[in-house]
């Protein structure tokens, strides 16, 4: 599946990769967009603003309709104003929602953690055991881990590509409800091939586990639950493939080396100060 370049704002020229769910992603509720016609009435509001104040430094006695063709004058010789106006806000309320959206996604860590449990920094992988870019990032991800014993990752189990990567997902997050995480996380991500109930079986022998004692949380259904928060926090960072990664404030939808993973880090931590 062809990547997608990353465009988040921290990594400058960074390529990243992420592999894209074979359905569309649901579509996101247009009333949630900033409505069109919001910014430009605040525009014509603010330009009206200004023009008032001139026109009342000079002319206290001005009537409504002399205000009014102050007004159409000041904004017709200043059409530039509005559309700066408008650029403004859109970028205030973009940035506003992209923030709300990572906050979202810091919104619950649950229990599938890797690295430092107490660590003073975290990262957020969206991940789907069946990507190929996401068993690519898995090794730069431990690289990360091993160079910085105060990274904690945070997986965000976001199964798009296949029903074996759903299956896949629950038994992970079954397994770290059983203290079992990455050893099951590891072992499904180093896999080299088809993910199927032979596999799965294997995969939980080895860990210690029983599959009996998977099958019966996952039917409690709240991993279901939380496997749909999961897809809402993905949608509210326009994330919608995978890896896609939240690295402090920054969101960074594709793979990239451990190299860039730490100047990422690094430029948060700083920017944290």
């Amino acid at each position: 599946m062809a990547p997608k370049k990353a465009t988040k704002a921290t990594a400058k020229k960074t390529k990243a990769k992420t592999a894209t769910a074979q359905t569309a992603p649901a579509k996101q509720d247009s009333v949630k967009k900033s409505p069109a016609l919001l910014p430009i009435m605040l525009a014509g509001v603010l330009s009206a603003g200004v023009a008032i104040g001139m026109v009342s430094n000079n002319q206290n006695n001005t009537t409504t309709g002399n205000v009014d063709s102050q007004i159409e004058a000041y904004i017709r010789a200043n059409p530039g104003l509005i559309l700066e106006v408008v650029t403004q806000y859109n970028m205030e309320r973009a940035e506003q929602e992209r923030q709300q959206g990572v906050n979202l996604v810091k919104l619950d860590d649950g229990k599938t953690i890797l690295g430092n449990p107490n660590g003073d920094f975290t990262i957020y992988e969206f991940s789907d055991y069946n990507c190929g870019y996401c068993k690519r990032a898995f090794n730069d991800v431990q690289q990360l881990i091993a160079s910085d014993d105060n990274i904690r990752v945070v997986i965000k189990e976001f199964p798009i590509l296949s029903e074996s990567s759903k299956q896949a997902a629950e038994i992970s997050m079954a397994a770290a409800e059983l203290g079992k995480f990455e050893e099951v996380h590891t072992a499904l991500m180093t896999w080299q091939g088809r993910l199927d109930d032979s596999v799965f079986d294997q995969v939980i022998r080895d860990a210690g586990l029983n599959r009996d004692d998977i099958n019966a949380i996952i039917a409690k259904g709240e991993i279901e639950e939380k496997l749909a928060s999961i897809r809402q926090a993905a949608q509210a960072i326009q994330v919608s493939g995978t890896p896609g990664f939240v690295i402090g404030n920054a969101v960074v939808p594709g793979a990239i080396s451990s190299q860039e993973m730490a100047q990422i880090v690094a430029e948060e931590r700083a920017r944290a100060k």
